[in-house]
């Protein structure tokens, strides 16, 4: 999967691939279980494509996967930066960066697709 076919997606679609290929959970039914098969969450309740605290959750397995570097590549490539980063402006682009553009970034990195 691309960068283009992962910034088309909507939220939704983002936050499902988020549980699967980043928290390694699985749908049944209302509940993603965790690889243990325990609930994780509602599924309902998971939305880390619009809620920050959950996207900073995602951005945390990230880096306990060693993907941060992925990671930040994809983020830069989803707000339209190109490392390495010169100004303060960049800085702050990325710092505020929206949970969406987190998730996508998040995505991309597990999917391998950073540099694509």
């Amino acid at each position: 999967m691309n960068f283009e076919h992962i910034d088309r997606m909507g939220g939704q679609e983002l936050n499902i691939l988020a549980a699967e290929e980043i928290m390694g959970w699985r749908m049944d039914g209302d509940f993603w279980l965790a690889p243990d098969d325990t609930p994780a969450r509602r599924v309902a309740d998971w939305y880390p494509s619009g809620d920050p605290g959950q996207a900073e959750d995602l951005v945390a397995a990230v880096e306990t996967l060693g993907l941060a570097g992925a990671f930040a590549l994809a983020l830069c490539r989803a707000l339209g930066l190109t490392p390495p980063l010169q100004t303060p402006l960049d800085l702050y682009r990325l710092a505020a960066a929206t949970p969406k553009a987190r998730c996508k970034a998040a995505v991309l990195a597990a999917l391998g697709g950073a540099r694509k």
